[in-house]
């Protein structure tokens, strides 16, 4: 909506619908441009569900774009080895694998940290742009012509924007609005997620697999770690949250080493984070004429790869940086997606992949799942990130 009106020019206007880690990201980026910005966030306040995440290194170098690149890495783990571990249920070494390190870039090839520091980060460099989010706000209609997105919003407002991305996640109110009904699909897999004070300092990550079944411990701070459990769970079953911590002790009670002995430390409901791992499975285009969906919105992927944040700060960084250029929104949001579905499809692919392999049931296939990292994790590891740490 870039016109002469009185001989003042019009600002272009940008709505994000979502205030999670791809819209903040992109609204402190957007900010650096002629875009007038109003992003929306359905939350009535601040509450960042989650314990622990990766950033990687290929969304660090995206999020120097914004400033915070140094800030999360100091704020999060530093391995001293760079290693991550891999072990049987009961704590017996199958292989320990390094992340190749990016050319080009000094940063390291991942960094754990808690989700709600990146988030205070995050939104922090929002404030600091001069972007203000409305909370308790989402939208519930949205209409196309011409150059212009009307849109009405849950508080019974209405607005006209040049652009409209969707930033809301898998239960994206844009994805239902504007495509075609896409529902979630729930991947046989959950969560099971702690946070944990870290009393003797660890070196590296560690990764223990069991029937059907692993659990992660992965540092996130010099002071505390993460246990991320995973578990199937055929039928995406619902529990009272009060049952969570006798439920989650069955199900890895066959786990030892150094899993066995943090889960002992898990003893309130209250301390578990219990989410069903759901996938977007969207074919493209992720955008309809001047409306486009970012990250989990689009392509929410399984955890195995630790990619799910890393590819949403870079939908958006790309984003950003094509629409700095004085071309038709429908060209850009289109290059947009050339750059992005192979990526995008390369990690949810991988990670699913992953995530099946490693689950196996019955001695005979876990025997062999076992062997397959013995001989091949370190190699899986260096063709993963050999695509990963290319330009995006």
């Amino acid at each position: 909506m870039q016109s002469e009106a009185g001989g003042c020019e019009v600002t272009k206007r940008a709505l994000i619908v979502g205030a999670g880690i791809a819209g903040q990201t992109l609204a402190c980026a957007l900010a650096k441009t002629e875009y007038q910005i109003d992003i929306v966030e359905k939350s009535q306040s601040w509450e960042v569900l989650g314990t622990g995440m990766y950033v990687q290194n290929n969304a660090l170098r995206g999020l120097q774009e914004i400033g915070v690149a140094e800030q999360i890495v100091k704020a999060g783990w530093h391995s001293p080895t760079g290693v991550s571990t891999i072990t049987d249920m009961h704590g017996n070494t199958l292989a320990q694998t390094v992340v190749p390190p990016c050319p080009g870039s000094d940063y390291p090839g991942y960094v754990p940290i808690g989700r709600p520091v990146l988030h205070a980060i995050l939104l922090a460099a929002v404030e600091a742009a001069g972007v203000t989010i409305q909370m308790g706000k989402s939208v519930t209609g949205i209409s196309q012509s011409g150059d212009r997105v009307d849109v009405s919003f849950t508080d019974g407002a209405r607005a006209s924007y040049d652009i409209v991305i969707g930033a809301d996640g898998v239960n994206s109110s844009v994805r239902s609005l504007v495509f075609a009904e896409i529902e979630p699909q729930y991947s046989g897999f959950s969560n099971w997620r702690a946070i944990l004070p870290m009393a003797t300092p660890l070196a590296d990550t560690m990764w223990q697999m069991g029937p059907e079944k692993s659990v992660g411990i992965i540092p996130i701070s010099d002071d505390e770690l993460y246990i991320a459990g995973v578990s199937k769970e055929p039928g995406n079953p619902w529990f009272e949250p009060e049952t969570l911590v006798r439920r989650m002790h069955e199900r890895f009670a066959m786990f030892g080493g150094r899993a066995g002995g943090l889960l002992k430390q898990i003893t309130r409901s209250e301390q578990i984070v219990y989410t069903p791992i759901k996938e977007i499975i969207m074919e493209p285009p992720w955008f309809k004429g001047r409306v486009v969906l970012v990250g989990d919105a689009a392509h929410a992927s399984t955890p195995f790869w630790a990619q799910g944040a890393s590819m949403a700060i870079e939908d958006v960084i790309v984003l950003y940086w094509l629409l700095r250029e004085n071309r038709d929104v429908p060209d850009i949001f289109s290059e947009w997606q050339e750059r992005r579905f192979e990526r995008c499809a390369f990690v949810q692919n991988g990670s699913k992949s992953t995530g099946v392999n490693g689950h196996a049931a019955g001695l005979e296939a876990m025997n062999r799942a076992a062997e397959h990292i013995r001989n091949h994790a370190q190699d899986n590891v260096n063709s993963r990130y050999e695509r990963l740490n290319q330009p995006i």
